[in-house]
């Protein structure tokens, strides 16, 4: 009898060990997202140059200049161009932030996404910025990524895109296809008639003076 008590004991002290390795675990893998998410610049990107093709502007006073630039009258090349050279960098942090939100969810993680993020370009790196409500419904929908099936895949692509026209259109950037064909493919399809990324009725995004606080890189 003293021995099944013992061997009872032995266990049930395995146990608790396996669960504090197991929450130690959890800890330091939120550490180092939490480390990830504040510094926000993985470390390939510290050695490279900033792109200097806008100006001298990155994160959010470049939202600025082309948010404020985009309700003016007229054009000027320099302000095309930027639109131009910007719209990738955009659509990459919009991928990024997705994907993020995807991968923290299989760990069982939700971390509220940085606004300021440091994109790769072709001629070295720049700042992005994304208002931090837009961005964290993007990282959301990311989550909600995982598991779904069809019908709501479908809802996750139509919230990207009505999301994201609201942010091209402040900036008066027109990317040349829906977001939701990078980040989802193949579910567009699936959605019937929208064939533009401009068709979908959505209100702009916020500008910075009105968008919640955000972080800097």
């Amino acid at each position: 009898m003293s021995t099944l008590i013992l061997l009872a004991i032995f266990f049930g002290l395995m146990g608790i060990v396996v669960m504090i390795i197991y929450l130690i675990d959890r800890v330091n893998s939120i550490d180092k997202r939490t480390a990830k998410t504040s510094n926000q610049e993985p470390e390939d990107r510290h050695s490279l140059p900033t792109d200097r093709r806008f100006s001298g502007l990155e994160g959010e006073k470049l939202w600025n200049q082309l948010a404020s630039q985009s309700a003016a009258t007229g054009e000027n090349d320099e302000l095309t161009k930027q639109r131009q050279l910007y719209c990738p960098v955009l659509i990459r942090h919009i991928q990024e932030v997705f994907e993020e939100g995807t991968l923290d969810a299989r760990q069982g993680l939700k971390i509220q996404p940085a606004s300021d993020r440091s994109i790769k370009t072709t001629n070295g790196q720049i700042v992005s910025w994304i208002p931090s409500g837009e961005s964290r419904s993007i990282y959301e929908l990311g989550q909600d990524r995982g598991g779904a099936d069809k019908a709501r895949l479908i809802e996750i692509s139509e919230s990207i895109d009505r999301i994201c026209t609201g942010i091209f259109t402040t900036l008066g950037i027109s990317p040349n296809q829906m977001i939701s064909n990078l980040i989802l493919p193949g579910i567009h399809s699936e959605r019937g008639s929208e064939t533009n990324v401009n068709t979908s009725a959505s209100p702009p995004a916020r500008v910075p003076g009105d968008a919640e606080s955000n972080s800097t890189t």
